[in-house]
Order: C-alpha cells, then structure tokens, then sequence
C-alpha cells in the first residue's frame, strides 16, 4: 500500500511537469494574440496620420545656383556642361513648438502634434568658390532657395519669411527633383554676386504624428525645442533636455565636425543629405502591449508555483487534489493573461492588472476552498497569490531594474521553497516529520 501511494505521488509530479507543458500552448495563442492586436493597434496609427500628418523631417533650407561652361573637344565640337552648385548654411538656428494632443479611432489611439517652427541663419556665398569649375559661369539671377519636410500634406499654412529683411513667400515644389528625397518648396532668389553673405528667416506650421526629427543642414546647426508632452525619447544625437509632468524642453549644438556632408557641393546629393537625422518621439512609455507581453513571459512561473503550493499541501496535509483539478487551475490560471489584455485595451493597465488579478485570484480560491476543504490552506494559498501577482506587477513597472529585482526575487522564492522543504523525505513523500507542516502552516 505505502509503495502504491508513493508511485501515485510520483505519478501526480509526472502530470503536474506535463500539464505546465501543455498550459504553453495557451500561452503561446496569447503572445500571437498580443502580437495581432498591436500590428492592428500599428496600422491603425497609420490610418490616423495619413489624415492628419505623418511623422516629420524638416530639410533645408538651401541655396542652389545653376552654373555652366563650355567645353571643346579635339574634334573642334563644343559641349556646354551645365547643372547646379548647392550651398547649405553657415548658421541654422531653428526653434520650435510642438503641441500635441491624442486623436482615437475606435479603440486605438495615435499621438499627433501642430507644430510652429521658426527657422533662421545665413549662407557664406564664398563657400562657392572653393567647388566652383574654373571656367564655369555662376547665374546668380536664378538661384533658388529650397527646403521640404517629410510630409508636405501636413502643411498647415502658407511659408513666409524674408531675406535680407526682404519678406517673401515660397512657392510648392522644387525645380530640382532629386535633392530632397520628398517634394519641397522653393523661393526665386536674384543673388548680388557681390555679396559674401546672405541673412535668412521664415517660419512653418505643419502637422505631424509621434515624431520630429531634423537634418542638421548648417555648419553650426542650434535646434531648441518645446512641448507639453512629458514622456519624449530623443534620437540621433543627444540633446541637452530638461523633462517633468509639465513636458520637455531639448536643445541640440552641432558643428560642421557632427554632419555628414560638407557645406557646398555639386549636382543632387538626395542620398547624403538624408544620412544625418535627430529629434525627439513622443511615446507612451511602455505601452500596455508591451507589458502584456511582459507579464505573459512570467505566466510559467506564476502557473509552476501555484502548483508547487497544490502540491505541498497534498503532502503536507493529505489534501488530494485530482489531476482534473490541476487542470482546471491550470486553466483559470491562464485566462487570467487574456482578462489582463482584453481589459487593458480599454481602461488603464494598472486598473485591469487589478481586475484580472483580483478575479482570478477570488476565483481559484473559491473553487480551492471545495477541493481542499480546509480555510487555513486556502487563506495560506490567498496570501501566497496576492504575493505573487503583486510581485510580478511590481516588476513590470520596473525597466531599469527588472532584471535585477526579478534575479532577487527568484532567489528569495527558492530560498523559501528550499527551507520549508528541508525536512521531507523525498525517498519516501508518504511519510515525513510534524515540523514542515508546522513552519508552513505558520
């Protein structure tokens, strides 16, 4: 008889591994539903920003002479070279606003943005000479200043600013289609090839969504930017940044020595402007997606404990718990990740962590009580769960330390399993000594 109870235990150690194995199927469904609902959740903000604006690059702005010379070959036949000399400034100073708000569309939600930017610097003119073809004659009189944005459907007012105190407008699009690998818009300039130096402002409104970034244009490029949101996350470069509830402010200092490109250079270069890139993105912070698919990689360890506490119990106090109850458990254990995310995409994820947790919890619980028909145990097992889904919600909280506070905590929890396990015989689990159960019942 002792040797038949001793192989059932063994028997119910076999199904207890098997059924932890088998809940991952369950579990891998949920990280594939996850996976689904955020692609949705992603496409979604796209359809938002077609209609609103997409995130932006600001380009620009730059100078562009048309310049030609003849050349005559041996054959006595002249052929005239022509194209455009690019000069980028000397001096960018670009400040801006951006004033963001939230747009929904069903469930789903994007951050967009009205963005007010004021841009101003000068242009060294000498800087021509130093690509300038000996022979090439410089039209000065049809030189253009260009510049783009990444959107330019996001636009939100016409582009004004002057020159040299001279107010002007700039006209869509740009005569030369490759500089900027987007559209553009340009200004007719008639230089004073005279002038070594030439003084620049204008301002632009557009729209965009969760991103601002810009291209560093200028030999000395100062960007300093603004907003009401208070979780950013800079790219490129690292600004100086200042943030609080309140929002951010940032400011980036560049020098010729920071950019890719040099200051003038000849014909279309759409591939190297484009190189260089920094802004700022407005983001959520970790997103409830993404703490779903956090919390459901703790799901074998919230499942394997619980079971380990079924399982001492049936040890410790002859509670038999049937291998249908473990799946049933195994089960509510589970569903408990599909409330968590169900919930989330609709209220806070701190209050759906709250509301899962507590109806899974209640219950499991619940249904212990019948099976295990002792109060003390099923309080016993409460205390434990709540101990451990608080655990595991403090860890998502946590970015920095999570690996950290998670390697403690383990360490804490086999620690305990060791100590209270200590004294049982496990040559034979039909027998063991009274001190176990009273620690553990402690």
């Amino acid at each position: 008889m002792k040797i038949k109870s001793q192989k059932m235990i063994y028997f119910k150690i076999g199904f207890i591994l098997l059924l932890i194995l088998l809940l991952l199927i369950p579990n891998g469904i949920l990280r594939s539903l996850i996976w689904e609902r955020q692609s949705l959740s992603e496409n979604t903000k796209d359809e938002i920003a077609a209609t609103w604006g997409k995130a932006q690059n600001v380009y620009g702005p730059v100078i562009s002479v048309p310049y030609y010379y003849d050349e005559t070959y041996k054959d006595g036949s002249v052929y005239r070279n022509s194209g455009w000399y690019h000069l980028l400034p000397q001096n960018l100073n670009i400040d801006g606003k951006l004033n963001p708000e939230i747009k929904k569309l069903g469930i789903y939600e994007a951050i967009v943005y009205e963005a007010d930017l004021n841009i101003d610097g000068n242009f060294d003119l000498n800087e021509l000479e130093k690509i300038k073809h000996k022979e090439a004659t410089i039209e000065f009189d049809k030189a253009i200043l260009s510049a783009s944005v990444e959107d330019m459907s996001g636009i939100s007012k016409d582009i004004k600013g002057n020159i040299e105190s001279e107010e002007f407008e700039f006209e869509k699009g740009t005569p030369i289609s490759n500089l900027f690998h987007r559209g553009g818009f340009h200004y007719a300039l008639n230089l004073d090839q005279d002038k070594s130096e030439i003084q620049f402002e204008f301002n632009i409104g557009m729209k965009g969504s969760e991103n601002m970034s810009f291209t560093p244009f200028g030999a000395n490029t100062n960007i300093n930017l603004s907003s009401t949101w208070p979780s950013p996350s800079f790219k490129g470069r690292s600004p100086k940044s200042e943030i609080s509830d309140e929002g951010f402010t940032c400011s980036w200092n560049l020098n010729e020595h920071n950019r890719v490109f040099p200051s003038a250079f000849q014909n279309d270069n759409a591939k190297l402007i484009s190189q260089s890139t920094l802004g700022v993105n407005l983001i959520h912070g970790v997103d409830h997606y993404q703490k779903n698919m956090r919390s459901a990689k703790y799901a074998m360890l919230i499942i394997s404990l619980t079971f380990m506490v079924f399982f001492f119990f049936e040890i410790l106090y002859k509670n038999k718990v049937h291998p249908i109850q473990y799946s049933l458990i195994g089960l509510a254990l589970s569903l408990f990740y599909y409330l968590l995310l169900s919930f989330s995409e609709h209220i806070p994820f701190s209050y759906s962590y709250l509301i899962a947790a507590f109806g899974t919890i209640s219950m499991i619980c619940l249904y212990s009580l019948a099976v295990i028909e002792k109060k003390k145990s099923v309080i016993i097992l409460f205390g434990i769960l709540i101990g451990l889904y608080t655990y595991i919600f403090v860890l998502l909280q946590l970015e920095d330390f999570a690996l950290l506070a998670g390697s403690v905590g383990l360490f804490f929890i086999l620690s305990t399993v060791m100590y209270l396990s200590r004294n049982m015989n496990w040559y034979d689990l039909t027998t063991h000594t009274s001190a176990p159960k009273e620690e553990f019942a402690s």
